[in-house]
């Protein structure tokens, strides 16, 4: 597992240069060690790091790359046959052989990858769900005191929800739930990151951004949603709290706690607002 994660945080380019590197360096010690020896197994590794570390296409470059190595040290060593064709049949049988197990590699990968969303996203309503809402808080918050960058969390619930459930039932409060996140996601920058932290309260994370930016990008949001909600004759309003962190860097559970209660002092006095403030050390 050490080496996927490595591998997973090197440059894309290294990583294409390093499949024609494990493609010769398996052909120069097939050509070493002679034709007696069997080197089928270690033919499948530049196969399965092109496939699992970059993408089929260069998984096939990768099949087709070893195949014909493999026929070249034939030749190369003089392994004669009874037969001329018999080069050609045992490189046909040897690339077919590559090109099944790149592809059930790929399927493995693919359900690997469909797996590990799942466990990060909120099957709902598509954002990322509250474990992984809190990795990447946590992660956002080192990298901005390293290098000392403000970023904001808003912490959303949605006022009214409760009364759309009794009165529409369940299935209109996930209708709704889906709306949200869809407008959230069409509408916040590519950096920024929407998660669902349980029920009906959402929380969004914005790097790179400070107070006054945070402001202008919720009341947009909260516009918008409004209008959708008003749309489908739904009560739904929106309680918000916002903290901005540019000197001071708490751990996450502070930051969401601080966003919460914040939250939560709009809720229980007006409702359908957002309030700001600077994160400070309790």
């Amino acid at each position: 597992m050490h080496i996927l994660a490595f591998f997973d945080g090197v440059p894309r380019l290294t990583k294409v240069l390093v499949t024609p590197l494990l493609v010769m360096t398996v052909g120069f010690l097939n050509l070493l060690t002679g034709w007696e020896t069997d080197f089928s197994l270690f033919y499948i590794l530049p196969v399965a790091f092109s496939i699992w570390f970059l993408n089929v296409r260069a998984g096939a470059i990768a099949c087709i790359a070893c195949a014909a190595v493999w026929f070249w040290v034939d030749l190369v060593l003089v392994h004669t046959y009874t037969s001329e064709f018999t080069h050609y049949w045992n490189t046909f049988i040897r690339l077919s052989f590559f090109c099944l197990f790149a592809f059930l590699l790929n399927t493995l990968k693919n359900s690997h990858e469909r797996e590990r969303s799942l466990a990060r996203t909120d099957g709902l309503t598509g954002v990322v769900n509250s474990r992984h809402f809190h990795e990447l808080l946590e992660l956002e918050i080192a990298r901005s005191e390293r290098y000392k960058h403000p970023f904001a969390l808003a912490y959303i619930d949605l006022d009214n929800f409760k009364t759309v459930n009794d009165r529409f039932g369940h299935a209109t409060g996930d209708k709704a739930l889906k709306i949200i996140a869809d407008y959230v996601k069409r509408n916040l920058r590519t950096m920024d990151v929407p998660g669902r932290l349980g029920g009906d309260e959402f929380a969004l994370l914005f790097p790179e951004t400070d107070l006054n930016s945070v402001r202008t990008i919720i009341a947009k949001l909260q516009n918008g949603l409004l209008q959708a909600m008003q749309q489908n004759d739904w009560p739904i309003t929106f309680s918000i709290g916002v903290i901005a962190c540019d000197s001071i860097y708490p751990d996450a559970d502070d930051l969401i706690r601080s966003a919460d209660e914040l939250m939560y002092s709009v809720k229980n006095s007006q409702k359908n607002a957002a309030k700001y403030e600077y994160y400070e050390a309790k």
